[in-house]
């Protein structure tokens, strides 16, 4: 009788892990998608941008809210402290989360590995950049760098508790999911950063309890929602492949973040926080349709091509459909940002802000540029080429470099003018390495990118000779960007009824209307 009772917990536990187990295994599968695989990637590209839509309307309130309880310097500080601690999150992914996405099969012992990989990494990381934060503190030219370095390093082992269950539900195309973990984190975000700057003189600290509020709430739901849980690995050399691809992307990340920080790195040690503060806002205003658009649109066309990289006609006719679509969708924003520059700092960051527009404006003309360019991830990516990402930034980074340096000493102007003129000189050249050597060809790309940029073009131009001064800035700021996307939308309905590169484009989304109907 004694036996049976001891046994009975043993049987109990054997049964919830071998349930758990379960739940883990079908987590990991995808053949199940294949079946509707374009009409999700379609729901999930929807989805993903009205989620993201929202996730900007949070960092634009955020932007608005924090500019006015806090000074430039605090941001500038911010920034300064970012390039290292940004940085730094890079290596603590070293592109696993990626690889869990792309690659075509999957087990419990590859994920497990990658997940431990992940969280000792993540520790590591910040154990260095504890070790350097003195070092960056004083190249810095400023103390208080220092302890905000020291906080914001311990967000990197908390993100990387859910980078791969994150991973696992956009493998799983959970779109819905994924967008609300990354909305209740920015919320809760700035709910706690917007509370400090109001009630207290936290200043700059305010950001950062904002950072860790943010990370804490995404790693926890992320955990909520996934059913996977990392288990015992049995053979670490099996995530061997994975591992390379994560790291060549990685590579190619790391190289790609130093491109992006070191305009700030350098505009702060050389001309202040001040200045960098005022650039700083400038930058993250002219990310946002870069991040709106782009960001969602990978997180839903990545799994889908990836499905498909064995089927290179499917493949081929995928990337282009989203290419058009999103290069014709996303073009009011950019002829708006244009057109709008000036209107948009004095209405979203206040008068204290006045220096930023200039910067703005500069930043806003390479905005088209950068939506583009952002795309030829989508190839690399899907198809496992990581290296071939690693190899272009090797490229990238010395130019823009040179750039920097070139435009320093006329201060963060100089700097921005440098910004744009990379853009223009390094897009085409890009799109030529991405697409060769695989099934889509250069003069493909540019058929769906041409006719995009032309209206953008004359959207952003004439709005931008509308005479519209009523004195209220609001009001001229939403009448030429009412004007500015009603004359853009027509120059791209002429495109996508005339223009034969869109043909299957509108082909598949009249097919999927009629259905719709039916």
């Amino acid at each position: 009788m004694q036996r049976s009772n001891d046994d009975s917990p043993d049987e109990a536990r054997t049964q919830r892990q071998a349930k758990q187990r379960e739940r883990s295994a079908q987590a990991l599968e995808t053949a199940d998608l294949l079946a509707n695989l374009g009409s999700r990637t379609a729901r999930g590209g929807v989805v993903a941008v009205a989620g993201q839509f929202i996730s900007i309307l949070i960092q634009v309130l955020s932007l608005a809210i924090m500019s006015r309880l806090l000074q430039p310097e605090d941001f500038g500080l911010m920034a300064m402290s970012l390039a290292i601690t940004g940085f730094a999150a890079v290596f603590a992914d070293l592109g696993f989360s990626t690889a869990t996405i792309q690659r075509q099969e999957l087990s419990q012992n590859i994920v497990s590995t990658l997940f431990f990989l992940n969280v000792g990494t993540g520790v590591l990381i910040m154990l260095a950049v504890w070790a350097l934060a003195p070092l960056a503190a004083h190249l810095l030219n400023d103390p208080r760098v220092l302890w905000i370095i020291v906080a914001m390093a311990v967000t990197l082992p908390i993100s990387s508790l859910s980078a791969q269950h994150l991973a696992l539900l956009s493998r799983r195309m959970r779109w819905v999911t994924l967008r609300w973990i990354t909305i209740a984190s920015q919320v809760l975000g700035l709910i706690v950063g917007a509370l400090l700057a109001w009630r207290t003189e936290a200043g700059y600290w305010a950001l950062v309890a904002s950072a860790w509020a943010t990370a804490v709430a995404s790693t926890a739901l992320a955990w909520a929602v996934s059913p996977w849980r990392p288990g015992r690995v049995e053979d670490w050399k099996a995530a061997r492949e994975a591992v390379h691809f994560g790291l060549h992307l990685m590579g190619a990340q790391v190289i790609f973040w130093a491109a992006r920080q070191l305009d700030n790195l350098l505009v702060g040690a050389r001309w202040g926080p001040a200045e960098l503060g005022q650039y700083s806002r400038a930058y993250t205003l002219y990310m946002l349709p870069v991040k709106f658009i782009t960001g969602p649109v990978t997180s839903a066309v990545i799994p889908a091509l990836s499905r498909l990289q064995n089927r290179p006609d499917a493949w081929r006719r995928s990337l282009l459909d989203v290419q058009g679509a999103l290069f014709l969708g996303a073009g009011s924003v950019c002829a708006v940002l244009i057109a709008t520059s000036d209107l948009i700092i004095q209405v979203l960051l206040g008068p204290q802000w006045q220096d930023s527009v200039p910067l703005f404006q500069i930043l806003s003309l390479s905005i088209p540029l950068m939506m583009v360019s952002n795309t030829n991830g989508f190839i690399q990516i899907s198809l496992g080429r990581s290296d071939r990402m690693l190899k272009w930034n090797l490229v990238r980074l010395p130019i823009l470099i040179a750039g920097f340096l070139i435009g320093l000493p006329y201060g963060a102007r100089g700097v921005a003018i440098a910004v744009t003129a990379v853009a223009f000189v390094l897009w085409l050249p890009g799109i030529a390495y991405a697409a060769h050597d695989t099934p889509v060809s250069m003069r493909m790309i540019l058929r769906r990118t041409a006719a995009p940029l032309l209206c953008i073009a004359i959207a952003a131009t004439i709005t931008l000779l509308l005479p519209m001064h009523s004195g209220w800035p609001l009001v001229d700021l939403i009448a030429k960007a009412v004007f500015c996307v009603a004359l853009y939308f027509c120059a791209a309905a002429l495109t996508l009824a005339y223009d034969s590169a869109f043909a299957s484009l509108k082909t598949r989304v009249l097919g999927v209307w009629k259905s719709k109907r039916l």
